[in-house]
């Protein structure tokens, strides 16, 4: 089973922290079906009236789907859909074109998605 643990955190403008993790496995077996493939950060701001931000950091290379969603599941963005480098990510999404309401951000992998509420406010 390999662990996730972290390195360091930095204050950042924004307000928060940027956390920075690296994987690794304490008796060396090669990978686990347990391993995750990334950290997404929570959104700021939220709710958001104009732009929002995104963060998430990669500890592999991975191809990443990045997307919004109403309540439905009905995709209404697509931010990204392309193979990142391992690092920290910070993507600003325009929400103007949102109508006000709950919508969920969703970054998946090839086997692993994690979804956020995002609020939208006019």
């Amino acid at each position: 089973m390999s662990y996730i643990r972290r390195l360091s955190q930095v204050h950042c403008e924004a307000g928060g922290y940027d956390v920075f993790f690296a994987k690794y496995d304490p008796i060396g077996n090669p990978g686990s079906e347990h391993d995750q493939d990334f950290i997404l950060d929570q959104i700021y701001p939220n709710p958001a009236s104009k732009t929002t931000t995104i963060g998430f950091t990669l500890l592999d290379k991975e191809k990443i789907t990045l997307k919004i969603s109403n309540l439905f599941g009905k995709e209404m963005k697509l931010i990204m859909d392309e193979v990142k480098n391992p690092g920290r990510y910070l993507v600003e999404i325009d929400v103007r074109d949102l109508e006000t309401g709950i919508y969920f951000n969703s970054i998946t992998s090839d086997d692993e998605i994690i979804t956020r509420e995002m609020v939208v406010v006019k």
